[in-house]
């Protein structure tokens, strides 16, 4: 399938306008205009993906509180997390003889709100926020059930359709804007229908539909919540880690989408940037990578057979004014720019006080040629116009040549003489207490009586 020969509509439809126009005439491919940024790197996904559309993906979810005033949502057909219900028999509810119960049948058998247990002790935080601090999920508080709708589909790459890589587009990410693929440029209307019966069969061989489960528990934010007219389903969430906890160890619990199904991992960027990237899907992992663009996120299927990808052939940048702004397809073999022939610095004061056009190969400036003093007493009280080297004949008239080599490191000329200060002496310039002392008293005026 060659991409740049499909007609794409004028018309950019926000999802909800393209469910509205175009839900009966499912599957139909759809190429994103304009990206969405969510509030983790997990939840985005950039302008330009190519989807063939399968159809709409409806899940019933039900809201959930904790005492703490957290509020989640949670698959009601959800099977790898079972719960407890507690009686109300008696001054204080228990849990003996209770038999965990699925979601599902919970929802069946009382009436909402109800309050549950957890089978397991768990705790959870946000994915990917290295910040975010671990909290306890154990009792919650069954309120209300809703739809989550979704867009159901398959990536298209280079032409090529990936039928093993699921994708889902919530219906949340109401800023994303869209276009719908309306046939050939060329008109040859024959030729489209026979090309989208191609994928709709290639889909229906290979693309493991019915399997496709979204079991994921999320965080929603109560600010987002209209009291009087709740719409959970247009809310962005916030993703979780669960943790099992036991006696002596923590251990993860799934809490993503099932593995053949693909998930959004794009760096977070602004929205700009994101209308101008293309997205880009990885290869099959039964195949040999040639690249390391060609190995795929999942590397559970890999063996010890996969090959190295193999050296393509680069252009090197010659003088570093060559290598482009924008460092996006630089590969790890392009070559090192060759070291272009600068003019050097005769000295410090040569140098341009704007540094912009200045090269990694400017060669350091060579030493000037300064009066040096003959004692201490022709030090000036003032020091600000001592360069390095003066200042660290001062060092020698105090006895304090150990620190010169400190000095000279740090460049320590008469103007930055008056910006240090006893801290920074001792931990960057190895001067002990009573040297520190000795120099401030020197800086502001003091010299040694060496009569007698």
């Amino acid at each position: 399938m060659d991409l740049s020969e499909v007609k794409w509509s004028t018309f950019e439809y926000t999802l909800q306008g393209y469910v509205t126009d175009f839900q009966k005439s499912f599957p139909n491919i759809i190429k994103i205009t304009e990206g969405f940024l969510g509030k983790q790197e997990i939840d985005s996904i950039s302008s330009s993906t190519v989807i063939r559309v399968h159809s709409l993906y409806n899940q019933k979810r039900v809201t959930a509180e904790t005492r703490s005033g957290k509020l989640f949502s949670l698959p009601v057909k959800l099977t790898r997390l079972k719960f407890l219900v507690p009686s109300v028999k008696g001054p204080v509810g228990t849990l003996k003889n209770q038999n965990p119960m699925n979601l599902e049948d919970i929802l069946a058998k009382y009436t909402l709100p109800v309050t549950v247990q957890t089978s397991k002790v768990l705790s959870y935080k946000q994915k990917g926020d290295v910040m975010s601090q671990d909290e306890m999920l154990s009792e919650l508080i069954l309120q209300d059930t809703y739809e989550e709708i979704f867009l159901f589909g398959h990536p298209i790459d280079k032409g090529k359709l990936f039928v093993e890589e699921p994708i889902i587009i919530p219906m949340y990410m109401r800023e994303l804007k869209l276009a719908v693929a309306m046939g050939y440029q060329n008109g040859n209307t024959d030729k489209w229908n026979s090309l989208c019966g191609l994928l709709t069969q290639q889909v229906r061989n290979q693309g493991n539909t019915a399997n496709v489960t979204f079991e994921e528990i999320l965080l929603l934010d109560k600010k987002d919540v209209n009291p009087q007219e709740p719409s959970y389903s247009t809310i962005e969430p916030i993703y979780i880690d669960l943790n099992e906890i036991n006696s002596d160890y923590k251990a993860p619990l799934d809490n993503k989408r099932s593995s053949n199904l693909y998930q959004f991992h794009f760096v977070s960027e602004l929205k700009q940037m994101q209308q101008t990237q293309n997205k880009v899907m990885p290869k099959s992992p039964t195949e040999n990578s040639k690249s390391i663009d060609d190995i795929p996120k999942d590397l559970h299927n890999l063996t010890l057979n996969t090959v190295k990808p193999e050296s393509p052939t680069v252009q090197p940048f010659k003088p570093i004014n060559d290598v482009p702004k924008d460092l996006y397809n630089l590969t790890l073999n392009t070559a090192k720019p060759e070291s272009p022939t600068v003019q050097s610095f005769k000295a410090i004061h040569d140098v341009p006080k704007d540094l912009y056009n200045l090269t990694p190969n400017t060669v350091k400036p060579q030493s000037p040629t300064v009066q040096s003093f003959k004692s201490i007493h022709d030090v000036p009280k003032d020091l600000h116009k001592l360069n390095v080297k003066q200042v660290c004949e001062c060092l020698t008239f105090l006895n304090m040549n150990q620190y010169i080599e400190a000095f000279e490191a740090s460049q320590v000329d008469g103007q930055l003489v008056y910006d240090l200060n006893q801290e920074m002496m001792k931990s960057c310039l190895g001067m002990n207490g009573l040297n520190c002392v000795k120099f401030l008293k020197f800086r502001d005026g003091w010299r040694p009586n060496l009569d007698g």
